[in-house]
């Protein structure tokens, strides 16, 4: 999976992390969250990388912090702009990546009624 986040504020980037979880459980039944350190490429997109091999399900957050200590993150939408440092504060919401399922209802078996696509 790879990650490349376009930036910009105008006090500058100090980071912009990926903290993320690929859903799996110890034999205590704990999961745990990860941080991913995305690096600039020069152009102020920050990028990063990783290998799920045996994941099937990855959980993540986008999170930036510019130089003065605003926070802001990256909500799973289809947005040209990204919002600028000094938004009100809240609650990031986590995009879920499923691997290697195309289609997760009835159409192998041709019910129609609930067509529904995931694609990865």
């Amino acid at each position: 999976m790879e990650w490349a986040v376009p930036v910009s504020d105008e006090a500058g980037i100090w980071r912009v992390v990926v903290v993320y979880t690929d859903n799996s459980v110890d034999s205590l039944g704990r999961g745990a969250w990860v941080p991913l350190e995305l690096a600039d490429d020069g152009s102020g997109t920050w990028r990063g990388s990783l290998a799920f091999t045996d994941a099937s399900l990855v959980t993540y957050v986008v999170q930036a912090v510019d130089n003065r200590g605003n926070v802001s993150w990256l909500e799973y939408e289809s947005t040209k702009a990204l919002p600028a440092s000094g938004i009100p504060l809240g609650i990031a919401l986590p995009v879920d990546v499923v691997f290697g399922v195309l289609f997760a209802d009835d159409f192998e078996t041709g019910d129609t009624s609930r067509w529904s696509a995931t694609v990865p």
